[in-house]
């Protein structure tokens, strides 16, 4: 009989070694990184043993597997963690495996982190009417913009020469 593999983005799959960088998400954004890595800035809600229940920043409830990481290298937990894992899907419910899990403080304004993250990931807009995150981020099309606006005034001072 053949061993069935798990999906590879499911929380029984071998984790893979990951040195790489990684977005920090709220629980909104999780479903948008399946299968890969991420870092989700938390609260700790409840200690179940082998998982976390955790608060992301945007105030959804989390679970965080630690299957992946040596439990007691990480405790005690402070209220408010970082966790780098991956993005695991089962069925229906989304995980995060942890790989690495850093204590923040005792006390951390993750309401603030939501608003860097939604700026991040947003549109990032100034009240609907600023540029978008990819115009921000890039900074290749910044000096394109910043070139098209000095070629546009210089020829505005011809015309008026």
């Amino acid at each position: 009989m053949a061993k069935i593999e798990p999906n590879r983005n499911s929380a029984d799959a071998p984790l893979e070694d990951y040195n790489g960088v990684s977005p920090r998400v709220n629980g909104l954004l999780l479903h948008q990184y399946i299968g890969l890595f991420v870092i989700l800035p938390c609260q700790v809600v409840q200690d179940l043993g082998d998982s976390l229940s955790v608060m992301a920043p945007d105030n959804i409830l989390v679970t965080v597997s630690l299957q992946a990481i040596d439990r007691h290298s990480v405790t005690p937990f402070t209220p408010f963690l970082e966790v780098l894992g991956k993005v695991c899907k089962d069925k229906t419910t989304v995980q995060l495996l942890a790989t690495r899990i850093h204590g923040i403080a005792a006390s951390f304004d993750l309401s603030m982190v939501n608003r860097v993250i939604e700026c991040i990931h947003g549109p990032f807009t100034l009240r609907d009417h600023g540029p978008t995150k990819d115009v921000i981020f890039n900074v290749n099309e910044q000096r394109y913009a910043r070139d098209l606006k000095d070629c546009e005034e210089a020829a505005l001072e011809d015309e008026l020469v």
